[in-house]
């Protein structure tokens, strides 16, 4: 067995998944061709143009076009749906999928309508595929007015039994101060859901850490330059989300070797591998962990390891992931001995 074709049989688990840039791109177009957008849309061709060769510079007018294509609770549950089905052609076998849901409760959905349709299609996919999905609220830095909303949303009785693990703060826009969320983290933590950030480099990381009491940092660039804040993420147990495709496509690195996986890892933080957008940023996380392969990044033994992390650092309640875990284990030892023994053979 290749190093290519042990990685991707490798069961996975996959910690950062955005909706919109999830959805395969014939879905989309379809729920874009049902529901009259080009009749509805001006300049509808350019949208689907952009949507094909995306300006990453312009993502988040995309991702809002592309929301706006969804207009019924089954074209949610579909597009769920056919997300699980392309993680499942990965063997991602959990994901948590980060969704905002300020952007369908304000338009066709309830709250209870929205998650229903997302847990009908959640439903769907653990049946057909075996995969897990849970669900991370996006919180936008744009709509800070709203924030506890949204988390007032996913700490109720409703969310949590829904299959809502947590919330995220997405955006880059360093206008909107942090402390405008503090009081929806602060809801978050009291009812001990997940919490988790994208930071940029103009982002105080320690002040953001402190703040939103995170328990996950996306991005964050710049990090390995401060190890006073690397002592601080591994002293709270703060984990680090990177993904190589999304830091070419925001040019936020200029070749795959300043990517610094092996430094953090040798720092001792918690990493972990996501794709986040993989229809957009065309990767998978099969591709992501061969791309730091190829580009001598880590080793096998690495990948194995930032894997496990994610594993551990998954929100499935605890008997269930001892249950995923067990199942790891089992498939890891039986495609590990495939792999050694073909090393062995060369």
């Amino acid at each position: 067995m290749s190093v290519e074709a042990y990685i991707r049989a490798l069961p996975k688990v996959e910690l950062n998944l955005q909706f919109e840039g999830a959805v395969p791109r014939e879905t989309m177009l379809m729920f874009a061709d049902q529901n009259d957008m080009r009749d509805e849309i001006k300049r509808f061709d350019r949208w689907v143009e952009q949507y094909k060769k995306p300006d990453f510079k312009k993502l988040d007018e995309l991702t809002d076009m592309l929301r706006s294509w969804i207009r019924w609770g089954d074209d949610l549950t579909r597009a769920i749906y056919d997300i699980g089905v392309q993680l499942s052609k990965d063997n991602v076998r959990y994901a948590e999928v980060a969704i905002n849901p300020l952007a369908f409760v304000s338009n066709e959905f309830t709250f209870d309508t929205f998650l229903e349709s997302l847990n009908d299609g959640r439903d769907r996919v653990e049946r057909a595929w075996g995969v897990q999905m849970r669900w991370i609220m996006t919180i936008p830095r744009s709509d800070a007015r709203r924030a506890d909303d949204v988390a007032r949303w996913a700490t109720s009785a409703t969310g949590k039994k829904g299959g809502i693990v947590g919330i995220t703060l997405s955006g880059y826009d360093k206008i909107i101060s942090l402390d405008q969320f503090d009081r929806a983290y602060g809801i978050a933590v009291k009812k001990e859901i997940s919490r988790s950030a994208r930071l940029s480099p103009k982002d105080d990381i320690d002040e953001a850490i402190d703040l939103l009491a995170l328990e996950s940092v996306i991005d964050a660039w710049g990090l390995i330059e401060s190890p006073q804040t690397v002592e601080a993420m591994k002293e709270h147990n703060v984990s680090l989300n990177l993904g190589l495709a999304r830091a070419k496509a925001y040019g936020w690195i200029n070749k795959p070797a300043d990517m610094p996986v092996a430094e953090l890892l040798a720092a001792g933080l918690t990493l972990t591998i996501g794709t986040d957008m993989p229809i957009l940023f065309d990767t998978t996380l099969s591709g992501e962990y061969m791309a730091l392969i190829d580009n001598d990044m880590v080793t096998v033994e690495d990948v194995e390891a930032l894997i496990e992390n994610s594993l551990e650092n998954c929100h499935l309640p605890e008997d269930d992931r001892d249950a995923l875990k067990a199942v790891f284990m089992v498939e890891n030892e039986v495609l590990r001995a495939e792999h050694l023994e073909v090393e062995a053979d060369e």
